[in-house]
């Protein structure tokens, strides 16, 4: 995987949305943020959202 060396990553993180949702249904919504932008930090500090690791 020379030319995209992050893909089992991306696939990992692809099959995250599909677990949430089939745990919890549509209870919840699922959105993913590109890490490369930073305007999603503003959600953040306006919605309060913090996270916490569930044992």
């Amino acid at each position: 995987m020379k030319s995209f060396p992050m893909k089992e990553s991306c696939v990992l993180v692809g099959n995250v949305p599909g677990k949430i949702r089939g745990k919890y249904g549509s209870r919840v919504t699922v959105n993913i943020y590109d890490p490369r932008c930073y305007l999603w930090v503003f959600d953040l500090v306006r919605f309060n959202i913090r996270a916490t690791e569930v044992t």
